[in-house]
């Protein structure tokens, strides 16, 4: 079977895809990211999380190179390595931002936003931010509600068990329609609210034509919705088999194996490196 050309640019969301459910970079995965880079890949991270965090764990990865780029908070920033310079684009405004946390009071939403470093700010702490702060090492504040919309972000973030989610991303979808701002998961348990311009794909457009790449040599990785728009348009796009059925629906292929058992690596070994690997349990 011959093999498809390899990329020149790989763009990988970190939660759901690179690490595990621990947050965990496994041993196979960190040397699948020293492969792509011997092969001459810019490699990237493309997450929610706010690129200073994305710093902090690409240099507690020790791979003996930085990543490339990093996109963070969705979108809202793109860090550049071979500048040093982040550039952020469209946040939320203060009125966005009060307006939606004013109608989540009527499902008791726990607001959630990054802010500079390793720390957030929340409006109480609860089981599900406990656990947040554990598996992620950050520190969350506690603050008043109007804190939360006292000045533009990037985004906001509420966390529910997944049985109370589907109602309250059932009524934020009908509210946000007609909105400047959407709302989508990131995660199970966690929903987020972002300025509709902001997108993965398009902080990862103005990177590529900063260097002169087409999307069409772009890979990307991902596991959740969004990523879906990252997996539509660039040429190449993996959905972990954990993945969302709407990220797996715009992917152009589908790992075999979940990401707690380098569903990204065996992908990469097996259709670019040419190097079969073994592994206990797959997708169903």
């Amino acid at each position: 079977m011959t093999q498809p050309a390899l990329p020149k640019i790989a763009a990988i969301d970190l939660d759901g895809t690179l690490v595990n459910e621990a947050r965990l970079l496994t041993p196979l995965t960190h040397q699948v990211l020293q492969d792509l880079h011997t092969f001459g890949l810019r490699i990237g991270l493309a997450s929610g999380r706010p690129c200073s965090q994305l710093y902090k764990n690409v240099n507690d990865w020790n791979l003996g190179f930085p990543m490339d780029f990093i996109i963070g908070m969705n979108g809202a920033e793109l860090y550049d390595e071979a500048t040093h310079l982040t550039k952020t684009y469209d946040h939320l405004s203060e009125e966005n931002l009060k307006e939606i946390v004013i109608e989540m009071r009527k499902f008791n939403g726990n607001g959630i936003i990054y802010e500079e470093g390793t720390n957030g700010a929340m409006q109480r702490m609860d089981e599900l931010s406990k656990g947040s702060e554990n598996r992620n090492k950050i520190t969350y504040n506690l603050v008043s509600e109007e804190y939360l919309y006292s000045t533009h972000r990037a985004k906001i973030m509420y966390r529910f068990v997944p049985e109370r989610m589907k109602e309250v991303l059932k009524h934020f979808q009908v509210f946000t329609a007609d909105k400047s701002y959407t709302c989508f998961l990131t995660q199970p348990t966690v929903m987020e609210f972002a300025s509709r311009s902001t997108n993965k794909v398009n902080a990862l457009r103005h990177y590529c034509e900063r260097y002169g790449f087409s999307m069409n040599e772009v890979f990307a990785a991902g596991d959740t919705s969004n990523d879906c728009r990252m997996l539509e348009e660039c040429g190449m796009s993996l959905c972990m088999c954990n993945g969302t059925p709407d990220a797996i629906a715009s992917a152009k292929a589908v790992s075999d194996y979940d990401n707690d058992h380098d569903g990204f690596a065996h992908y990469i070994y097996k259709h670019w490196l040419n190097k079969e690997m073994n592994n206990e349990t797959g997708c169903d």
